[in-house]
C-alpha cells in the first residue's frame, strides 16, 4: 500500500510548480497600448538601454510626432554623450532648460547642424527627412549614398536629406510606407 502523503510532498509540488513558473518569459515592461505594435521591439530595447522614459502614466505614445528637442535628448542618450554644461547654446533660438545639454552635445558631435542662421527650432516636430539625416550622422561613419532611391515621392526630398535618406535605405533602416513613399 502507498505510504501516507508526507506534509512535504506539498512543498516539493510547490517548487515544481515555482520552477515551471520561472521557465515562462515575461515582460520587464508592460506597456499600455504598445501590445503588437510594428516598433515594440524596438521601443522595449530603447527602454532597456534608458535611452526613452515611460511618461507617469507608463505609456510612450509611439504615434506622436516629438520635437526636435525631445529627439536630441533620444540622440544623446542613444549615444551615450554626456549632457553639456554651459548657457552657449550655438543657437540665437530659445532652447528648454531640460534638453539644453543634449543640444549642445549632440551639435558639437555633428549629429544636429540646425538651420541657417543659427536656428535650432527645440520646439517643431522633427521631420522625417530631419530624423534619417541624424540617425545616419550619429551611426555611419559614410553618412551619404549615390543610389537613386525609388520613392515615387523621391524628387520631394530635400537636397540636403537625399544622400542620408539614400544611406538609410541603402542600410535597411528606412523602408518607406506600403504606398512607396518616403
Amino acid at each position: 500500500s502507498p505510504s501516507p502523503p508526507d506534509d512535504n510532498d506539498d512543498d516539493d509540488d510547490n517548487d515544481r510548480n515555482n520552477k515551471d513558473d520561472d521557465l515562462i518569459e515575461k515582460p520587464d515592461y508592460i506597456i499600455p497600448g504598445l501590445e503588437g505594435h510594428w516598433a515594440h521591439d524596438c521601443i522595449i530595447a530603447l527602454i532597456e538601454n534608458d535611452v526613452i522614459d515611460p511618461d507617469s502614466m507608463s505609456r510612450i505614445r509611439p504615434e506622436d510626432y516629438i520635437t526636435r528637442a525631445e529627439a536630441a535628448v533620444l540622440m544623446g542618450r542613444a549615444l551615450k554623450l554626456e549632457e553639456s554644461e554651459g548657457a552657449d547654446t550655438g543657437y540665437v533660438d530659445n532652447v528648454p532648460t531640460w534638453a539644453r545639454g543634449y543640444i549642445i552635445a549632440t551639435s558639437k558631435a555633428d549629429v544636429f547642424k540646425g538651420y541657417p542662421g543659427n536656428i535650432f527650432k527645440a520646439y517643431g516636430n522633427i521631420t522625417r527627412e530631419e530624423m534619417t539625416a541624424v540617425l545616419i550622422r550619429a551611426f555611419r561613419e559614410d553618412s551619404t549614398s549615390d543610389a537613386r532611391l525609388n520613392f515615387i515621392d523621391e524628387a520631394d526630398i530635400a537636397d540636403w536629406a537625399y544622400g542620408s535618406v539614400a544611406k538609410s535605405v541603402e542600410d535597411g533602416i528606412v523602408i518607406g510606407y506600403e504606398d512607396n513613399t518616403f
